[in-house]
């Protein structure tokens, strides 16, 4: 299978696509949605250190035992080729287009009105520090920007002693593009080297398999 190394925008269709892989295949443990997707793919590639193909595709499906059993080759092409489509659009944005990054943010109606559903986006950049080795403890300035986006998947964050919202949380929204692109260049002047996650640019039928099992491709994801 080739993979093109792709780092345009996806269209919504392929959004939806991703969407409706991820729906069908994820378990408790696993990412959720394309926002979240798109906030693990965001941490991933900002860290202090590559990480490995098996560690953060593992991580995305929750642990080995959650990887999909795909229907068939076409499907896990589709998916397979969006998927690294998408990481390398995000890295490219962090690296060289930092001032246009935007996170995706899921909408939904509250009270009448769209508003802007950022905690799916967050969880996943959580999950994406964790990939791997981890991410180490972060100075105090730093630490301020990780907590504009952690405080979205804690509630208690958002609470003063006595209870009630200490603060509007949406009113932090506009923060978290600006924290996420100072955290992935506070790590990268703290690396050797940053290079945009690659797929191995051919998986045949009879070759390992890319979810990192060890047996054949197709007598593994393919089936």
């Amino acid at each position: 299978m080739a993979i093109p190394l792709s780092n345009e925008p996806l269209g919504e269709d392929d959004l939806n696509y991703l969407e409706d892989v991820l729906e069908k295949y994820r378990s408790e443990a696993s990412v959720y949605n394309v926002s979240e997707l798109d906030g693990f793919f965001t941490a991933v590639v900002s860290g202090p250190e590559a990480v490995g193909f098996d560690d953060w595709y593992s991580m995305l499906w929750g642990a080995p035992e959650f990887l999909p059993q795909w229907k068939d080759e076409r499907e896990f092409e589709r998916f397979f080729t969006l998927l690294i489509q998408h990481m390398n659009h995000v890295a490219t944005l962090l690296m060289e287009q930092p001032e246009d990054f935007e996170p995706l943010f899921n909408e939904a109606e509250v009270d009448g009105e769209m508003a802007l559903i950022v905690e799916d986006w967050c969880f996943g950049y959580m999950r994406g520090m964790s990939t791997g080795n981890g991410w180490p403890d972060l100075p105090e300035q730093e630490q301020q920007y990780l907590s504009a986006i952690i405080m979205h998947t804690e509630e208690e964050s958002l609470l003063d002693e006595d209870g009630p919202l200490a603060i509007d949380p949406m009113e932090t929204v506009a923060l978290i593009p600006v924290a996420a692109v100072h955290l992935q260049q506070y790590w990268l002047g703290r690396r050797a080297e940053f290079l945009p996650h690659r797929a191995e640019p051919k998986v045949g039928r009879n070759d390992p398999c890319p979810c990192g099992s060890g047996r054949k491709f197709k007598q593994c994801c393919l089936h």
